[in-house]
């Protein structure tokens, strides 16, 4: 579905032409590492191809910029960033915001939550969730590609299981337990 708000695809290719100005890349290269083909990030600065929400926090990320310097009528409760101050290892930051789609099912650990690796036997090194956090949750495989933050480890599903005990699985895939909800763990939240 082509893109039909001019001034987001004229906000969009000035924005592309900033971050070549200062970085070496090709349209090709950049659809690459936003995860997509060769020619999808091209289709969507030329206004052919949809520029969904989840697609422009992509762009967003890879430009490290604000969503809104693209499309300035998105939705604040759509989008949500937080501010990078630094990083564990002393290293330099790969941005210094990143925005992302909210997880949108919150979960209060009234109390702990075991964790278990994907056979659901051996014990994850991480033994628990502590009472008292709130899980921030999402029915999707969450969260998605970003450049600047590559995610490399095993994400954390919930088990909600009715009459049983909440547990939390680490797993590439999304477990499928018979009559269990099944959220992805995306953030902590422990205020």
């Amino acid at each position: 579905m082509p893109i039909d708000n001019k001034n987001i695809i004229y906000n969009l290719r000035n924005e592309w032409q900033h971050f070549l100005s200062k970085n070496k890349s090709t349209q090709i290269a950049a659809s690459r590492q936003l995860g997509w083909s060769d020619s999808f990030f091209g289709s969507i600065l030329r206004g052919e191809s949809n520029l969904s929400l989840k697609n422009l926090v992509k762009i967003a990320n890879f430009l490290k910029i604000s969503p809104s310097r693209i499309d300035p009528s998105y939705r604040p409760s759509d989008i949500s960033s937080y501010s990078i101050h630094g990083t564990t290892s002393g290293k330099k930051p790969p941005a210094t915001t990143r925005h992302y789609l909210p997880g949108g099912t919150n979960i209060w650990a009234d109390k702990r939550v075991p964790i278990f690796s994907e056979s659901e036997h051996k014990a994850h090194r991480i033994q628990y969730f502590s009472k008292g956090l709130t899980l921030i949750c999402s029915s999707k495989r969450f969260p998605s590609f970003d450049e600047n933050f590559l995610n490399i480890n095993t994400p954390y599903w919930l088990i909600l299981r009715p009459k049983k005990e909440v547990i939390c699985i680490t797993s590439k895939e999304k477990p499928k337990i018979r009559g269990a909800k099944v959220l992805r763990i995306v953030g902590l939240h422990m205020v």
